[in-house]
């Protein structure tokens, strides 16, 4: 920070990475503030900052190396769920997800419905050649009400074999000779590789009305601006939200773009009602 705008970043090691024009942060809001300092967000955003929410549930991945891919029972009655690349399955009505979640917020192990896929049947180069990879995620708790977080690490190889357990019923195939392998990727696992998903918050930040489109991450900031010259926001705090979608990063470039008078080279998408 030099005169009130943002000049660059300082990693932990002591170097800095000098910035010409402008600064983006896909650092979660909270994280961003602390970072530059909640002195130059003042009390507002500080405070908003500090009670951001995180998300109440996050995912278990199983990954499952493959002798040949899943294939489901429901075949039987519709031959393309093979061909499928994105299955959901796990519940029959709206009442069982609301068991999934209850357990989920008692900090349980719930009914496991989420949604997976057979990747290799896309893009063989997955999987060594003739063989195949899988996966499946289930939601989860971040923390369980016995054990917290760290029940994940103690028990990783139990809660494996049960979410294989909880998946073989629709795809039978998956039997001990056709799994070479599984690995459960836990919501601990989350926060560990991405510092932005604070406890496995997978969207980055819970999906609340206070937390959606111009209050994501405070009405303040929602147009990707912040109070510090040349820092801009750009990562899944903002608004759309999400962890793949790209959108907030295209709105950023755009705002970025706006300010410094940068010709576009992309076509910008139409606002709504033009």
């Amino acid at each position: 920070m030099e005169g009130g705008e943002a000049r660059g970043v300082e990693l932990s090691g002591g170097m800095r990475l000098e910035a010409s024009r402008f600064v983006a942060s896909a650092i979660d809001f909270p994280q961003t503030v602390r970072l530059a300092g909640e002195e130059h967000f003042g009390p507002t955003l500080s405070q908003a900052a500090r009670d951001f929410k995180w998300a109440s549930h996050s995912l278990a991945t199983l990954h499952l190396a493959l002798e040949e891919p899943p294939r489901y029972a429901s075949t039987a009655f519709e031959p393309d769920v093979d061909r499928a690349y994105n299955l959901v399955y796990g519940a029959d009505d709206t009442a069982q997800v609301r068991e999934c979640f209850e357990d989920v917020k008692r900090g349980e192990l719930p009914r496991l419905i989420g949604n997976g896929a057979c990747n290799t049947l896309f893009d063989p180069t997955y999987a060594p050649a003739g063989k195949h990879a899988a996966f499946w995620w289930p939601f989860a708790p971040y923390a369980f009400k016995e054990g917290g977080a760290d029940a994940w690490d103690e028990r990783r190889d139990e809660y494996a074999e049960k979410v294989l357990d909880a998946w073989r019923p629709y795809a039978p195939n998956l039997t001990q000779e056709n799994v070479l392998g599984k690995y459960l990727f836990t919501p601990l696992d989350i926060e560990r590789r991405s510092a932005t998903m604070v406890r496995g918050s997978h969207h980055v930040g819970a999906y609340l009305p206070e937390q959606l489109g111009i209050n994501r991450p405070h009405p303040d900031v929602s147009d990707y601006r912040t109070p510090i010259g040349g820092l801009y926001l750009c990562g899944a705090s903002s608004h759309v939200g999400g962890a793949v979608t790209g959108g907030p990063g295209y709105n950023a470039a755009n705002a970025i773009a706006d300010d410094l008078k940068i010709e576009k080279y992309w076509t910008p998408v139409r606002p709504p009602g033009e």
